[in-house]
């Protein structure tokens, strides 16, 4: 009887884990992937200023 109560409760939350994990994973790329433009801005932008600073 308990073993199949535990069966049953295991179910539920590897299917609530699952949910979960699915809905949250594209908000996490698209957090990755705005972190991943800043650091590129941060990196590029001093040398296009620097580029521009060297023409004049």
């Amino acid at each position: 009887m308990l073993y199949q109560a535990a069966f049953h409760l295991e179910r539920e939350v590897d299917y609530g884990v699952k949910r979960l994990s699915s809905s949250i994973e594209p908000a996490l790329t698209v957090l990755l992937g705005g972190i991943m433009l800043v650091v590129a801005l941060a990196l590029y932008l001093p040398l296009f200023d620097l580029s521009r600073i060297l023409r004049r």
